[in-house]
């Protein structure tokens, strides 16, 4: 692999039973908002604000949201959580490089910087995954990014 390329909230991490707890009580409220047209509605206002999404975008990811799988949601959750990484991970010919929403904090930057050594970190002023639905104002500048890091040597 050439490059390996994270986003925000990748790393997370924790313990069998802590990260069973957390699907269990996390992932009702991810698919909640999607039970019913009210719940739709209130939720998609509630993206427009956070994120500063129009209608049509808060809409579409609602409704793409709504198409997932409770189960399949809960399953990567945890695993994700119990997936241990090592510190300093450095492998030939690899370049690892991440998407940093400043608006997340510090520690995942902190994070970041433990696990792997010498990341390529860009930092964006946004919400976690804020340039997948966005606008042009966050998905450009990250998906420049992107392409800067796919174009860079090994």
């Amino acid at each position: 692999m050439d490059h390996g390329i994270f986003g925000s909230s990748d790393l997370d991490q924790s313990g069998r039973f802590s990260a069973w707890l957390q699907s269990k009580l996390v992932v009702p409220l991810l698919t909640s908002f999607t039970q019913n047209g009210k719940k739709m509605e209130r939720s998609r206002e509630k993206l427009k604000d956070i994120f500063e999404l129009d209608d049509e975008t808060a809409g579409r990811f609602i409704r793409c949201f709504a198409k997932f799988d409770p189960i399949s949601i809960k399953n990567e959750y945890y695993t994700d959580l119990i997936t241990r990484l090592q510190d300093d991970i450095h492998v030939e010919r690899t370049r690892v490089h991440f998407i940093y929403a400043n608006k997340m904090g510090d520690k995942y930057l902190k994070r970041y910087k433990k696990h792997f050594r010498d990341p390529d970190i860009r930092e964006f002023d946004m919400q976690h995954e804020q340039w997948l639905f966005g606008g042009e104002k966050y998905a450009l500048p990250v998906l420049a990014a992107i392409d800067e890091f796919m174009e860079m040597p090994v």
